[in-house]
């Protein structure tokens, strides 16, 4: 009970949430395609079936759950340990699930009618849980029944032709490899002989089995951690930990006040979550439920905006002040200490603002970059006028979007 009172106190902020962002990019049109083979979907279930391409496209899910889950889900379907209705009632819950991962309306459905920036599929995880809680049901049930001889072999019969089917589809699936393809068949034949070992002398009945399958499981599981990490391993730790350190270094040299809300830009960025990194409030953000206000609020200003992302690239001294931006970074050359010859900063360069030249000296200055202090950034509450984003242009141009807004400003003598 006091997790569906915790559910229930979270679901309206939630709905809200989701009402000022996903929902007013969703999708008004069904296409009834079929996204991918669905077959290539039986290729997750090996180890290491991942790679840095699928992070965009997402196609099929990742869905990897332990070779000993896949035996005992189908197990399920052949035992009669379990009542006919049961299987039926379950099987068609799984279609669904497995149908929803290859065809589009219902993909769509399950990211509340706008798909995701990246990573698609998130509800995959509902699929590999499924299998994991069905697996454990059919585990407790052989425990205490003992294990249908039947039932196993049918299920390692389908097991064995799925493998087949993958290795056919092999030169198609560019996030499986013949050597992760090979030890997922050899991980096959491993759990194939311990149930055989299982079957012969009723090792169900010692107590050392559940030990025994998580040392299995386990191991399995380790072995797709390491394969999945490297592959994507698409930055070398320098190309990350150098810029990240060095915001860091910068984030830790600003003025740290309870009371005191600022916002930082930069004329330099790695991503757009530089801020994360750097633990500072910023003024790009890349998000999948961003509210569509923020981003609507950045394109009226002239600055690139998506329903994903919003990017702080093309500021001014008045959006800096309107903003709240009171430190402003910018990278600097940066040259050989022996040769005096400029070299590529680590830091990637994403705009230019010669008006900072306006503010007043700079503040800090290191080898990468200067810190430049904004003395005219306004408070937070300044914004006093939410209806300045309901402007009656189409497309206000950033210009006069910008003297609209300055004009509903206190003190600028307009009520």
């Amino acid at each position: 009970m006091p997790a569906a009172y915790l559910q229930l106190s979270l679901s309206p902020p939630t709905f809200y949430s989701l009402l000022t962002s996903k929902i007013n990019y969703s999708e008004n049109k069904l296409n009834l395609k079929i996204e991918y083979l669905p077959l290539k979907f039986f290729g997750k279930f090996f180890t290491g079936s991942l790679d840095f391409k699928q992070l965009p496209s997402g196609t099929p899910p990742n869905v990897f759950v332990a070779s000993l889950v896949l035996i005992l889900f189908g197990y399920f379907y052949f035992s009669k340990q379990f009542s006919r209705k049961l299987r039926i009632t379950h099987g068609v819950i799984t279609l669904i699930l497995f149908i929803s991962m290859w065809f589009e309306p219902l993909d769509l459905f399950w990211h509340a009618m706008q798909m995701p920036v990246w990573y698609t599929y998130r509800f995959a995880f509902l699929f590999s849980f499924w299998l994991i809680v069905t697996a454990a049901k059919v585990f407790n049930t052989v425990l205490v029944e003992g294990l249908s001889l039947s039932a196993l072999r049918k299920t390692l019969v389908i097991s064995t032709l799925i493998i087949v089917m993958v290795g056919f589809l092999l030169p198609h699936l560019e996030y499986l490899t013949l050597t992760n393809y090979i030890w997922g068949h050899c991980l096959l034949c491993t759990y194939r002989n311990f149930n055989n070992l299982s079957a012969k002398f009723q090792l169900w009945q010692v107590d050392y089995l559940p030990g025994l399958l998580l040392l299995l499981v386990g191991a399995e599981m380790t072995f797709n951690l390491v394969n999945s990490l490297n592959n994507l391993a698409y930055l070398s730790k320098d190309e990350y930990n150098v810029p990240a350190s060095i915001i860091q270094q910068q984030a830790n040299r600003l003025p740290q006040k309870s009371n005191d809300f600022y916002r930082v830009a930069s004329t330099f960025m790695r991503t757009k979550n530089d801020a994360l990194t750097g633990n500072y409030n910023g003024t790009s953000v890349f998000s999948s439920t961003l509210e569509s206000n923020s981003s609507k609020f950045y394109g009226h200003l002239g600055d690139p905006d998506g329903d994903s992302f919003i990017a702080y690239t093309n500021g001014t001294t008045f959006s800096d002040a309107l903003l709240g931006v009171k430190y402003y970074w910018s990278a600097d050359a940066v040259k050989n200490p022996i040769t005096k010859k400029a070299v590529t900063s680590p830091l990637e360069t994403q705009t230019t603002r010669p008006d900072l030249n306006s503010y007043p000296p700079v503040i800090n200055k290191d080898k990468y970059v200067s810190t430049h202090k904004n003395n005219n950034a306004l408070p937070i509450g300044s914004w006093r006028d939410p209806m300045i984003l309901n402007i009656k242009l189409l497309t206000p141009p950033p210009l006069r979007f910008k003297m609209n807004s300055s004009l509903r400003l206190p003190g600028s003598g307009n009520p």
